[in-house]
């Protein structure tokens, strides 16, 4: 039989949850609705006090940008690309 479940976190915007400065239950997950940012509680520090769960802001050696890089491949490495429109004559050829 199969079971749904609703798994629902505490949210609120930047502004509210720093207003409120709740202290979130040990596991506890508070999401910033506006920046899409999130803590874990630990049952004893208030919101303003606690580390977001991912600070980017102290990743180290990671670019600042992705752009892609120019390369190349060889025809024969290209294994499973089908140019469009063209999908019905491979199929009759390897039939």
């Amino acid at each position: 039989m199969a079971v749904n479940n609703l798994i629902q976190l505490r949210r609120g915007t930047a502004a509210e949850w720093t207003s409120a400065d709740p202290t979130l239950s040990a596991g506890e997950v508070g999401v910033e609705t506006d920046t899409l940012q999130f803590k874990i509680g630990d049952g004893s520090t208030a919101w303003t006090s606690l580390a977001y769960s991912t600070d980017w802001s102290k990743l180290e050696n990671v670019p600042s940008t992705f752009t892609p890089s120019a390369h190349t491949h060889v025809m024969a490495d290209i294994t499973d690309y089908t140019p469009p429109g063209l999908e019905n004559h491979f199929m009759l050829m390897g039939s």
